[in-house]
C-alpha cells in the first residue's frame, strides 16, 4: 500500500446521507460523493483523507480532512464536518492521510465497537507513562496512555494506546485534568506522526515507529 497515495476525482453531485454509529446518541450527517469516470481509488474504508477543492491562490481553495465510510467505483461515502458540504461539489483531489486498519494493531475492535476510529473528542487521559526514557539508554522509547471514553456506558473500560519508537517528542506534563480535543495521525515518510490536541493539560506531538490499541483489561 502507498501510504499517501492521491488521485484526482471529478464530482457529479453531493448528497447527505445519515451515518449511525454504535453507542452514539443520534444519526450523523455523511456525504456521498457521486464520482464521473475516475481511476482506481484505492482507499479503505476507515481511511483518513485530504480533500483538496477549488482553486490554489484563490479564496476556492480548501484542503480539509474526512473519513471514508463507503467506497465503491461510482462514489464515496465521506463523514467530514457539515461546514464543507458545499466546498465537497469542487473536490478535485483527494490523499490518503492515514490507514488505521492498516497502521494501528488492535484498531478494528474500536472500529467494531464505535463504527469508524474516533478522535476522542473531549475525553480524559486518566494516565500517561514512559518506557526506556533512562537518560544514555539505547533502548527506544515507548509512551503509554489511558483514554476514558465519555460515553456514559463506557465510563469503566478505558482505551489503552502504545506508542512505540517515539523520537522528536513536544509533549506538555501531566496534570489533574488532561482533556483531548482530538487525537490525530498522519504519515510522515516511515514514521506516523501523533498529535494529540490538547484543551486541557496532558498534549503536544511527537513521531512514532509504530501504534498499538486495546481496551483495558
Amino acid at each position: 500500500m502507498n501510504r499517501a497515495a492521491e488521485w484526482s476525482i471529478r464530482v457529479l453531485s453531493v448528497e447527505p446521507e445519515w451515518l449511525h454509529f454504535p453507542h452514539a446518541h443520534q444519526d450523523t450527517l455523511g456525504y456521498r460523493l457521486k464520482l464521473s469516470h475516475s481511476p482506481k481509488i484505492e482507499l479503505l474504508r476507515y481511511d483518513h483523507i485530504q480533500v483538496t477543492t477549488g482553486t490554489i491562490d484563490t479564496s476556492s481553495w480548501a484542503a480539509f480532512t474526512a473519513i471514508v465510510m463507503e467506497i465503491n467505483p461510482e462514489s464515496l461515502l465521506l463523514f467530514t464536518a457539515p461546514m464543507y458540504q458545499e466546498q465537497l461539489k469542487e473536490a478535485h483531489k483527494i490523499k490518503r492521510i492515514f490507514s488505521p486498519r492498516q497502521s494501528i494493531q488492535g484498531a478494528e475492535q474500536l472500529i467494531a465497537h464505535y463504527g469508524y476510529f474516533p478522535p476522542f473528542h473531549y475525553d480524559e487521559i486518566m494516565d500517561a507513562s514512559w518506557d526506556g526514557e533512562n537518560e544514555g539508554s539505547s533502548e527506544e522509547k515507548s509512551l503509554t496512555i489511558a483514554i476514558k471514553p465519555s460515553l456514559v456506558e463506557e465510563a469503566a473500560k478505558n482505551v489503552i494506546f502504545r506508542f512505540d519508537g517515539v523520537q522528536e517528542e513536544n509533549l506538555s506534563t501531566v496534570e489533574e485534568h488532561n482533556t483531548i480535543f482530538q487525537l490525530e495521525f498522519t504519515y510522515q515518510e516511515e514514521a506516523i506522526h501523533v498529535v494529540i490536541d490538547s484543551q486541557e493539560g496532558f498534549g503536544g506531538q511527537f513521531l512514532c515507529r509504530s501504534v498499538h490499541v486495546s481496551w483495558e483489561s
